[in-house]
């Protein structure tokens, strides 16, 4: 026996956005023996039954999907609309008034109609503001709300008329009372959002409308009691809206005028752009540093850094105070302000200072200056090569003083940019000039001490082949002293190389002695020692039977008061 399936009709209603919260209810009966899958008032029996569980199924999934409806929302309302429509049609389709069921139903669809109607064209009540316009999504001024102390002293004047008007003995009906407790849950709902309420977020327009829906919704909602006054229950729900009311208008006034306050936040923002781009960046201040240099290359990096320091302020204000156009104000902050501005300034400050302070490193711990100044007096070999070679001692004064001008450089940087006087600069001069003094004492002893060195022979002949040869140098020296100090040596020997393949030996024979002279270079006066050969054979290149100097080097330096005294 084959299968036959059999399709029951379909109802679909579709409640939300965009197709969310569907409501759809199919019966499916299939052929071999698999149950039927019946909607959840399937087991109603009367028609009054059926109707009621239908309309209370669809206005149960109704009920989740209004506190989301906002007036915005235009299309969600009118689908809502369509599926109330036919709610009501079905409710109206088996007609029972008497019937509590039905009657609790059909009060539900009216009140969930009055909230549509609110929502898409409200109607202020007699004793309510009239709703507030919301804020442009960017930046534009919002109205405040209407004065909830007028509204208040208007909606006891209109309760009290009401309950006048109203017969003495009434009740409310039961119908009455499912929409009177759903608008206390309603408030409820309110009451607890409020209370988790950010007053920032009031500054999205929709945001703020939805909020100001929410109020106008529960007066409105209560308005519609007002034929039972009479009952404690309304007014103390009265009480809580208006408390409700109060409570939000206090968030809502304050937050609204401080975003106020900030005026136009993009456009600010785009000035404020706009100005850092065509602003001279920063740059490290170069040589020579001289105070007035160094003050005016001070002042734009203060001038520059308090206009930042200000715009910087209100950016953090503008976070503190409202979560919009938190990207652009971000950007502003921390890439505007905080890297091109202040990061440049701090780059060019840290670059003068790291250029400024380079002399710091060759008279610190580890330089030579360092260790010439830690000998002691009587270490005289060590001085005297560590300060009487030519420029040795000025190069180490040099380098003492170029230290010194580079703090001195730096205090006159740090008072143009407003710092306050360092102690290690006043205590870095302190150890320079220590050092300087120190370097300047060995120089002095170690000077006065140095004489020409002691003659090993004055005769005439060693004396006129030394002169010879130094005649033969050039340019030819002029000396003030010349000293035979060491005496005439005889020395031989062979030497081998290689040149084209081929080996060749050459006997070198001569006679050598040694002579110092005290000589003037560039204004100061030093020993030179000279090496003074006479070859009798050699190689090709040696010339021969003649007083040349071999080796010459410059020693150290003498005072020309010296230059004539004994050692």
């Amino acid at each position: 026996m084959g299968k036959k399936t059999v399709a029951m009709p379909v109802e679909s209603v579709r409640v939300g956005a965009r197709g969310r919260g569907r409501l759809a209810w199919a019966g499916l009966v299939l052929a071999g023996g698999l149950a039927a899958v019946a909607p959840p008032w399937a087991a109603a029996q009367t028609a009054v039954d059926r109707a009621v569980a239908a309309v209370a199924y669809d206005l149960d999934r109704i009920a989740r999907e209004l506190p989301a409806l906002t007036p915005s929302k235009t299309a969600n309302i009118k689908r809502v609309e369509r599926v109330l429509r036919l709610a009501e049609q079905r409710l109206m389709a088996a007609p029972a008034p008497s019937d509590p069921g039905w009657a609790a139903q059909k009060g539900r669809l009216d009140e969930y109609r009055a909230r549509l109607a609110s929502l898409s064209a409200p109607a202020p009540a007699p004793t309510s503001p009239a709703p507030v316009a919301a804020p442009a999504a960017t930046g534009a001024r919002v109205p405040g709300p209407a004065s909830s102390a007028q509204a208040a002293r208007a909606r006891p004047a209109a309760a009290a008329a009401a309950a006048a008007a109203a017969p003495a003995a009434s009740q409310m009906p039961s119908y009455e009372v499912v929409k009177f407790n759903k608008l206390a849950r309603d408030l409820d709902s309110a009451t607890q959002s409020l209370a988790r309420l950010d007053p920032k977020s009031l500054h999205d327009a929709r945001e703020l409308a939805n909020w100001r829906g929410r109020v106008n919704f529960l007066r409105n909602g209560l308005a519609r009691f007002a034929p039972f006054a009479a009952d404690p229950r309304v007014g103390e729900l009265g009480t809580r809206v208006e408390r409700l009311a109060n409570d939000y208008a206090a968030i809502e006034k304050p937050s609204l005028a401080a975003y106020r306050s900030l005026g136009d936040i993009p456009a600010r923002v785009g000035e404020i752009e706009r100005h850092y781009r065509a602003v001279k960046p920063p740059e490290p201040l170069a040589p020579p540093y001289t105070a007035e240099r160094a003050q005016a290359w001070a002042g734009y990096m203060s001038t520059l850094a308090r206009e930042a320091g200000g715009h910087a302020a209100w950016l953090r204000q503008v976070l503190a105070t409202t979560g919009q156009h938190q990207r652009e104000v971000k950007n502003a902050l921390n890439g505007t302000i905080g890297s091109r501005v202040n990061g440049a300034i701090r780059r060019a400050v840290e670059d003068t200072r790291r250029a400024l302070y380079a002399p710091l490193s060759r008279v610190g711990k580890g330089s030579e200056v360092e260790f010439v100044s830690n000998l002691k007096p009587g270490d005289t070999r060590q001085v005297r090569n560590a300060l009487l070679a030519e420029g040795q001692y000025e190069k180490l004064v040099g380098e003492l003083r170029a230290a010194r001008e580079a703090v001195e450089n730096g205090r006159v940087i740090d008072r143009a940019l407003g710092q306050p006087e360092s102690t290690q600069a006043a205590q870095a001069i302190a150890a320079i000039d220590q050092r300087r003094q120190r370097i300047d004492s060995l120089f002095e002893t170690v000077l006065a001490d140095v004489r020409m060195p002691k003659a090993r022979s004055t005769d005439p002949k060693l004396v006129a082949a030394a002169e010879q040869a130094l005649a033969r140098l050039d340019p030819r020296p002029k000396w003030l002293r010349l000293v035979v100090n060491t005496a005439p040596t005889q020395r031989s020997e062979s030497r081998a190389w290689w040149r084209g393949g081929t080996v060749t030996i050459a006997d070198y024979k001569w006679t050598e002695f040694q002579v110092a002279t005290a000589e003037e270079v560039n204004g100061q006066h030093f020993v030179f020692y000279n090496s003074i050969h006479y070859y009798t054979s050699g190689s090709a290149q040696t010339p021969l039977n003649k007083w040349i100097v071999n080796r010459r080097f410059q020693s150290s330096r003498i005072l020309k008061q010296n230059v004539a005294r004994s050692p």
